[in-house]
């Protein structure tokens, strides 16, 4: 990843540079630019720098291993507010005033798990795996864990899940089968509600819904370029708020472009 954020780089001026092992930098944020701090580990350039022979040059390693023309920056308890730290400037000449800090985005590896590890254990909501439902915390596992069963069940019949309620039982009980032999690593009560409507349109794909993930994919492609973040593995997301509780009663295909919607909602709707 080159860029993880697509952010433009963050820019400071510098006020100090302080002669030590580890070095005392002091930043004044500039009219128009965000006020915000560097995190640890990030890379920043200097220029323009009066005094310091060499700072504006110095390289080193990036985490892909090229070495780049910046400095790795951190900080310590007690540090002050618009402050980093950067290497040993002792063998610098003293810095004798102005100079910007420009953030440096530099490559640093990405590394993703296979689908069998993650199928098996995706991660926790909010921390490891994105978070999609500040609501109804924990969904996102239901979700997995949901689908998880419905594909193993699928392998195991060699054939596609019913429509409607017929396997619900079914896709339950492997759910807690792949717990109970570690198949599967998410720790969670099955919750049948929401396996109950996740069971009954499963093979029901909602036009919005489409849309959205056609949108989250494309998004992805572009990420191939180097700029913003991967998704770090699953998408779980759900509008399980808008499903109705009961099966409508006039849901079943007619053959016309509106049977997906209508097998969740009805013609009537």
């Amino acid at each position: 990843v080159l860029d993880g954020n697509g952010q433009h780089p963050m820019i400071r001026l510098v006020d100090t540079i302080e002669s030590g092992t580890e070095a005392l930098v002091r930043v004044v944020v500039p009219d128009g630019q965000t006020p915000g701090s560097f995190p640890d580990g990030s890379y920043v350039e200097f220029s323009d720098i009066k005094g310091c022979d060499g700072l504006c040059t110095h390289q080193e390693a990036a985490p892909t291993g090229e070495m780049v023309t910046a400095w790795k920056i951190s900080s310590k308890p007690g540090d002050p507010v618009n402050t980093i730290r950067i290497g040993d400037t002792t063998a610098f000449p003293a810095y004798r005033g102005s100079g910007l800090l420009t953030e440096k985005k530099v490559g640093t590896p990405y590394p993703f798990k296979s689908l069998e590890e993650t199928l098996k254990n995706p991660g926790c909501p909010f921390d490891n795996m994105v978070g999609t439902d500040m609501v109804n915390f924990g969904s996102e596992l239901q979700s997995h864990l949901a689908l998880h069963a419905v594909l193993a069940l699928e392998k195991e019949r060699n054939r596609p899940l019913a429509n409607g309620e017929e396997d619900l039982a079914a896709v339950i009980a492997k759910a807690k089968a792949l717990q109970a032999s570690k198949e599967s690593l998410v720790e969670i009560d099955v919750d049948e509600e929401i396996f109950k409507k996740f069971v009954r349109h499963f093979n029901s794909p909602l036009q919005p819904f489409c849309a959205f993930l056609g949108g989250v994919v494309a998004q992805e492609v572009v990420k191939i370029s180097g700029k913003f973040t991967p998704i770090p593995g699953w998408l779980h997301v759900n509008a399980i708020e808008a499903l109705p509780d009961d099966l409508p009663s006039d849901c079943a295909p007619r053959g016309c472009r509106y049977d997906n919607l209508a097998a969740v909602y009805g013609h009537g709707f």
